[in-house]
């Protein structure tokens, strides 16, 4: 974001930055933007998270001797379906595969 803005600013100004930064500066702004975009960061970040509340009350409740191992290793194994896999989105022109990766 801030590459992108510094970009459009020093694209309206003459000379204030070389011709080979702007490259650059858009180069990283576009590459940025294409990698946010790419995933779903909002929700991989909303199941770590419910992953990670889910894990530590299991954690909480076995130090209190209130479950047991076999127990708590079934709340890990729920926990690591909560995150799932990182799935990459596909763009108007089927640009990228529709593949998921862990």
């Amino acid at each position: 974001m801030a590459s992108s803005l510094f970009l459009a600013v020093a694209i309206g100004q003459d000379q204030i930055v070389p011709v080979h930064a702007t490259k650059m500066l858009a180069f990283v702004s576009s590459l940025s933007t294409g990698i946010i975009f790419s995933f779903n960061l909002v929700e991989k970040s909303n199941r770590a998270r419910k992953a990670f509340r889910h894990i530590l009350n299991a954690i909480m409740l076995y130090q209190h001797n209130q479950i047991e191992m076999p127990k708590l290793l079934e709340y890990y194994s729920e926990a690591e379906n909560y995150l799932g896999d990182d799935e990459f989105r596909q763009t108007a022109a089927g640009g990228t595969s529709n593949g998921s990766t862990k």
